[in-house]
């Protein structure tokens, strides 16, 4: 601190930035600064004093892969660590990289995703987008619909992405399995959105081997490697192996 302006020195005490900066960032007062770039008077700067940009930010952010999130008070922008301004340089309300491949934009209180070099997929018109492994669920109105990451790239040579019905509740399971459901019907999707377990009024829940599904004729273990079981009356889940009673068949 000079003359009340801010500069930078490096870890032997010699001058990087001249005592030129008005305003830096509260963290930045108690030094040990290991960003490659810097916030100062509201500009993003290199760590010789090079502005990349002078749009004006209250915060910065580091997005993962390259990608700097601009934020003031009445919007946030995207930037790139070279200087790279991608076209959607435009007023957001929120940004996310998805699945390292594209931009997840919030505007207007919608989702969109656009390409890393600016070129918009798909438009403004999400409630919620949201990757699920390999997959991505966009919401709309209540609803669910799925599309594969890989199909996403379809999009900019002019081809539709495969969607999925629609649902009412998607949930990821650890194992990469999807549990899907509408009204009382649940199925199982695998991430290439095939079904696993077939819809029927049943509920499904998760378990070491696979899955377990109960309907009024009772229980059917569905294991990932032998497929699915015939029905019993009755099913308790050990760490090690599973216990079942054998329900009567007609």
């Amino acid at each position: 601190l000079k003359d009340d302006k801010f500069g930078f020195i490096n870890e032997r005490g010699e001058e990087l930035i001249k005592a030129s900066v008005s305003e830096i960032p509260d963290e930045y007062i108690c030094g040990n600064i290991t960003d490659e770039l810097l916030l100062a008077d509201g500009k993003v700067i290199t760590r010789t004093g090079a502005i990349l940009t002078k749009t004006k930010a209250d915060e910065m952010e580091s997005l993962g892969y390259g990608f700097l999130l601009l934020e003031d008070e009445a919007c946030v922008r995207i930037m790139h660590v070279s200087g790279f301004l991608p076209a959607v340089n435009e007023c957001l309300q929120d940004v996310k990289v998805l699945a390292k491949s594209f931009l997840l934009l919030k505007k207007n209180n919608r989702w969109g995703i656009w390409t890393l070099t600016g070129r918009q997929l798909v438009p403004y018109e999400w409630d919620e987008i949201q990757l699920l492994g390999e997959t991505v669920a966009f919401r709309r109105g209540g609803k669910s619909r799925l599309a594969k990451i890989k199909d996403l790239a379809k999009i900019a040579d002019q081809q539709l992405p495969t969607f999925s019905k629609e649902y009412d509740e998607i949930k990821l399971w650890n194992d990469g399995l999807l549990r899907v459901k509408n009204g009382s019907d649940e199925a199982v999707l695998t991430q290439s959105l095939n079904e696993w377990i077939k819809p029927a009024r049943q509920q499904i829940t998760q378990a070491f081997f696979g899955a377990i599904s109960y309907t009024a004729a009772g229980y059917v273990l569905h294991d990932r490697r032998t497929g699915p079981s015939q029905h019993y009356y009755s099913v308790k889940v050990q760490k090690g192996p599973y216990a079942c009673r054998a329900a009567h068949i007609q």
